[in-house]
């Protein structure tokens, strides 16, 4: 099956002066999963391959490290083509303060494999 899904990258608020706190440093993304999921290769599709994507357990550990700054953004899905709004998001994106400052439509197609050569059985 294939679907697509709306990923948001969301940035804390800025400073008094206007701007975030970024520095020259490698820029850090919060995403949800492990090395190899979805949300690190819509990451690195949105942002390149020289981001540190640091994968977490939960959408609102995400949203945790952003606001601690840990993390400088986070790439989390927000839409998704077969079970559409991700609620959970954007109650998270209220409840922290982060607001979204990227869109990226990633395309997920999802393969069957088998070690015979009917899979009925």
């Amino acid at each position: 099956t294939a679907g697509a899904a709306t990923t948001a990258t969301t940035t804390p608020p800025t400073t008094a002066t206007g701007s975030s706190q970024l520095s020259s440093n490698p820029i850090r993304i919060a995403y949800q999963g492990v090395s190899g999921a979805y949300s690190e290769k819509a990451t690195r599709e949105l942002l390149g391959q020289n981001v540190i994507a640091i994968g977490h357990n939960s959408f609102e550990a995400c949203y945790r490290a952003v606001a601690s700054m840990e993390c400088d953004y986070a790439c989390l899905p927000i839409e998704n083509s077969l079970g559409g709004s991700i609620h959970e998001n954007y109650d998270l994106m209220l409840r922290y303060d982060l607001t979204i400052v990227a869109e990226h439509e990633f395309r997920v197609s999802h393969c069957l494999l088998s070690q015979h050569e009917d899979i009925s059985k």
